[in-house]
């Protein structure tokens, strides 16, 4: 049986907080809703959260990405599940590089909507033990981190997982459907670019760091991480 949630809702819209408001709470979850960026920033510093659920679109001076930015960094691990009307891929990869680990654009299903909160708030609760070294880096599963040569890597959440999932693999393919689930807990495909967005940035972030290994996309079949010289 799976765990109730303590969900933060950052929606201007009544509409949309009364259709999850709920939708959640008649499946057993506590919903806290503010409809600004400001008020959500201070509760999230005050209270406990298991999921935050954030408009890209708010009212007041902070929007939904400035609102996710400041999240990350109060709360580097707490899972972020992004609303938005926009469709346009520049919008959806702001918000996944600001630390948003995924996004839904209205309208959406609610089943599907609850089984992607379910899936975020998973992998916050990890068993793993041992550190893993692929390369130059060390991928700790306990602190949720990794280093390149003694220095940290700023990942978010999900690129983290990500690494750790292509790492325990490294120099075998991945399946993208086994990605999927392995690190988002999704049976399904929810039909979006979240995958690649992720590993864009990752990738990127590697490079940058002189790991010594890559993230190479196996066209077809996945990805594979694998150490160069």
């Amino acid at each position: 049986m799976q765990k109730p949630l303590q969900c933060l809702l950052v929606e201007d819209q009544q509409r949309v907080v009364r259709f999850i408001t709920q939708g959640l709470e008649e499946k057993g979850h506590t919903v806290t809703s503010v409809g600004r960026g400001e008020d959500a920033l201070v509760l999230a510093a005050s209270k406990t959260f298991t999921v935050v659920i954030l408009d890209v679109g708010l009212a007041g001076e902070l929007s939904g990405f400035e609102v996710a930015s400041q999240l990350r960094a109060l709360h580097p691990r707490i899972p972020i599940l992004m609303l938005t009307a926009r469709h346009g891929t520049e919008d959806i990869v702001r918000g996944l590089e600001l630390g948003a680990d995924d996004y839904m654009t209205k309208p959406f299903g609610f089943v599907e909507f609850e089984a992607r909160l379910h899936a975020l708030a998973r992998r916050t609760h990890s068993s793993r033990v041992g550190a893993l070294r692929v390369g130059r880096v060390e991928i700790d599963p306990l602190h949720k981190s990794a280093l390149s040569d003694g220095g940290p890597l700023q990942l978010t959440p999900i690129e983290f997982e990500i690494l750790w999932d292509l790492g325990e693999r490294a120099g075998h393919s991945v399946s993208r459907s086994d990605l999927r689930e392995r690190v988002w807990g999704l049976a399904f495909d929810p039909g979006t670019r979240v995958i690649d967005v992720h590993v864009s940035n990752l990738r990127k972030k590697l490079a940058e760091s002189e790991s010594r290994i890559q993230i190479v996309t196996e066209r077809g079949v996945g990805f594979k991480l694998i150490e160069v010289a």
